[in-house]
């Protein structure tokens, strides 16, 4: 089994296509996978190596502007290679965090949850 963290540890900065999904993405084209390369894959959110629970969904789809922002701003970028790492807690800003917060409004205060939640994301 491979392991998740080691995975996304070769990503380059920046880069909205894993090495390792290169030529698929290359021999399909842009007409056919709809994924929207201006952004990052968003494989998984929250501490997903230390987190209590787990939601699992089958995409993130693109939320709002700093989606398309994280993937051309140094701060966004170092954001995902946090992220990536599996240790990174959820936003406070965003689209993404209001749609979080709706989700996990039955589980306790978002503050508390987002050090201790991670989704996973069947398709990144």
């Amino acid at each position: 089994m491979s392991d998740i963290f080691k995975f996304w540890s070769r990503i380059k900065r920046g880069s909205p296509i894993h090495p390792d999904d290169a030529e698929v993405f290359g021999r399909l084209g842009a007409e056919k996978h709809g994924f929207d390369l201006r952004c990052l894959p968003a494989a998984f959110g929250g501490p997903l190596k230390t987190a209590k629970v787990v939601l699992l969904f089958a995409s993130p789809g693109l939320s709002s502007q700093l989606d398309l922002s994280d993937a051309n701003t140094n701060e966004g970028k170092d954001y995902y290679m946090r992220r990536w790492k599996g240790r990174e807690p959820f936003r406070d800003e965003g689209d993404g965090s209001k749609w979080l917060r709706s989700i996990v409004k039955r589980f306790g205060d978002y503050d508390d949850i987002r050090h201790s939640l991670a989704v996973l994301n069947i398709g990144a």
